[in-house]
């Protein structure tokens, strides 16, 4: 099926603008295998999608669920503690990335196409690109699972129409109707009704050449006489004229005068067509969970409509919602903030006389009187907006849900945690004794060994930089030598300071992560506390990469702009300069390279220390240490040794190491 030829249109030139970053970073993998029934998958996807055009039972049906479920709003949530207490967030990315997925496509379109995908095969597969926020739907029958070599790990996902692209396993989000004969891949609801849809297909078409080539008359006019070519050709034109062409019907005459007109019979065939596209109907919608009530209006009344829309929403509308909200909420959102979670209301109706049992029991209890009065249709009236106990800040149902979630995010739970026995110390340090601020360290041997330890771990960080830092000159210098080398043309400086702040933003977040993290473990020799690095803390280190990023590519273009500059003066040709130009990035690049690799290193991993420390609940105070050589500035001679409480500052004015120093060498300690 690859070897079709491929027809491009504006939403592939727009999806191949959106997956540009990805065939850039996506040259070298692990060892890896197809899955071997990819073919097969992709053979009955592709044959699912195009049923939907040529069965009209499922079009209606489909297009039903896709768009009742793209009318649904979604309400983003932010769990604020354990307790399952929440609050509604209205300005968010993710909201942004839902409310506008893409160039081509509004929210709607979008849902009611990853809708039909779900239904039709049973694969939804959505590519993000965080560098622009945008997302996309992929077509199941053009995506390949990229499996390792032990087939134990999902490597990558390749989409195959025309070209290759392929993409990491965390910018493709797979959403699907569980197969229990493959796990990598769905199963549509219409799989099962393949051969029906075929059948009905195959029966409207014939039905129709039968009906119009059967070659008999559907009336016949008997008259006394006989009756030659001429005198039936006339009396069929007359029967024509008269009773209006097609919609009269087709006539035979027998005889001279009109004695009788008899309508034959329709055949067995006829009857049989006719009962088998019923039964295909039904079983087509019953694969979708669809009621022949919303489709057909045989013995249909007001009570069996509203019990078919029910139903509808129930058994076809919900579950499908729930698959979608399962791996929205526990994989993509996860990626952004663990906090947050996705809801929406049921859109079933709700059974009127079971409603005002539940209020009957409820009010003042769990909803107020002014709650139930707006469910049942009347007014709000003011002084019953409140409970006989407490009030809740959290709807009860929403609250629910983010207990569920909090219950299958143990990280989270325990980030929750550790908020809330922290507030609880804020709360009650007016009244409760001043803590010691007490050095885990007993002797100066061990306190130098930390620093020692620490040192090393932060080199050996920045030699992973310095590397980085390399391979981005090299294509600098690249860009560079492709333009003209003019004093004003060689370097596009806000490209290169946009390309820089892409390449290195990702490196200094995962470092400092992983830093927060260790500096926790280092404390309690296992991962007793988390570490949480939030939307806030994630900000500041994207701030310190736009100042190392700006800093470097405004001494690059400096030095080389002077380096141009005077060679043009010294009347040197174009391969001198770039020459000069080579050199310059071969020694004193390499050699800066490596004091901001070691500069930026420590003042990361120094600030990730400060913030796990701020998050703990066990951690008191900060330690300044530093290695105690000549080399030792004064002012961080002068804070060695010396504790502060949790958010305090250091003689030098410092709140950490290397905060406003250049290759600082010095360390944070915790206290406890």
């Amino acid at each position: 099926m690859y070897n079709q030829p491929y027809m491009r249109n504006p939403f592939t030139s727009l999806f191949d603008r959106l997956l540009s970053p990805s065939r850039e970073k996506l040259t070298t993998f692990s060892p890896y295998t197809h899955n071997q029934i990819t073919g097969l998958e992709n053979y009955t996807d592709a044959r699912s999608l195009g049923s939907y055009k040529d069965s009209l039972y499922l079009y209606i049906a489909v297009s039903k669920i896709a768009k009742r479920m793209a009318s649904i709003p979604l309400e983003l949530h932010k769990i604020k503690g354990t307790k399952g207490d929440t609050e509604e967030i209205f300005d968010h990315e993710i909201l942004d990335l839902f409310y506008n997925p893409n160039e081509l496509q509004t929210q709607r379109v979008f849902i009611e196409t990853s809708c039909a995908h779900y239904l039709l095969s049973g694969d939804v597969f959505w590519y993000i690109n965080r560098d622009d926020m945008s997302m996309v739907t992929i077509r199941p029958d053009q995506m390949d699972i990229i499996l390792s070599a032990d087939n134990k790990k999902i490597v990558a996902y390749e989409h195959r129409a025309g070209t290759v692209t392929r993409f990491k396993p965390e910018d493709i989000f797979h959403i699907q109707n569980p197969d229990p004969t493959n796990i990598l891949r769905g199963v549509g609801a219409v799989r099962p009704a393949h051969v029906r849809i075929v059948t009905e297909k195959a029966a409207g078409e014939y039905q129709a050449n039968f009906l119009k080539n059967q070659g008999r008359p559907d009336v016949a006019v008997f008259v006394d006489g006989p009756v030659d070519d001429e005198k039936g050709n006339k009396a069929r034109a007359l029967w024509k004229s008269t009773f209006g062409g097609n919609q009269g019907g087709k006539a035979g005459f027998f005889g001279n005068n009109i004695k009788s007109i008899q309508e034959l019979n329709k055949t067995p065939v006829e009857m049989g067509l006719m009962a088998t596209q019923n039964f295909l109907r039904d079983d087509i919608l019953a694969a979708l969970g669809v009621p022949k009530a919303m489709v057909t209006s045989d013995d249909v009344n007001m009570a069996n409509a509203k019990e078919a829309y029910k139903m509808f929403l129930q058994e076809a509308v919900v579950p499908v919602m729930d698959a979608f909200i399962d791996v929205i909420n526990n994989r993509l959102l996860p990626t952004f903030d663990q906090a947050l979670f996705f809801r929406y209301d049921d859109p079933t109706p709700n059974d009127r006389e079971q409603m005002l049992k539940e209020h009957q029991a409820g009010v003042g209890k769990w909803i107020t009187q002014n709650e139930a009065r707006i469910e049942t249709g009347r007014p709000a009236m003011d002084g019953f907006d409140t409970l006989g106990a407490a009030e809740f800040n959290t709807p009860q149902a929403v609250q629910q849900e983010a207990k569920a979630i909090i219950r299958r995010r143990p990280i989270l739970a325990k980030t929750l945690k550790a908020k809330e026995l922290t507030m609880e110390a804020l709360m009650s340090v007016s009244t409760a004794p001043e803590r010691k601020l007490n050095s885990i360290f007993p002797t100066k041997a061990l306190k130098d060994g930390y620093a020692k330890a620490y040192n090393k771990r932060v080199d050996k960080k920045a030699e992973g930089l310095k590397a980085a830092i390399d391979t981005f000159h090299e294509a600098q210098l690249k860009r560079i030598l492709e333009n003209d080398l003019t004093v004003d043309a060689f370097m596009d400086v806000q490209g290169e300071k946009i390309a820089a702040r892409a390449f290195f933003t990702p490196i200094l977040k995962e470092m400092y992560k992983e830093g927060g993290q260790q500096a926790l473990d280092a404390v309690f020799k296992k991962s007793a506390d988390n570490f949480w690095a939030d939307e806030v803390l994630l900000a500041a280190i994207s701030a310190r990469a736009d100042f190392f990023t700006n800093s470097m590519t405004d001494t690059t273009f400096a030095v080389l702009q002077a380096k141009i500059a005077g060679g043009l003066t010294n009347g040197d040709g174009p391969d001198k300069i770039a020459g000069d130009i080579r050199s310059y990035f071969t020694d004193m690049t390499k050699k800066r390279a490596e004091t901001i690799a070691r500069t930026e290193t420590g003042h990361v991993l120094s600030k990730a220390s400060h913030d796990a420390y701020q998050q703990s609940s066990v951690i008191t105070g900060m330690e300044w240490i530093s290695v105690g050589d000549a080399k030792v500035r004064p002012e961080h001679q002068e804070n060695d040794g010396k504790i502060v409480a949790k958010g305090g500052s250091f003689p030098s004015g410092e709140s950490y190491p290397a905060q406003h120093s250049i290759n600082c060498r010095c360390t944070l300690g915790p206290t406890v």
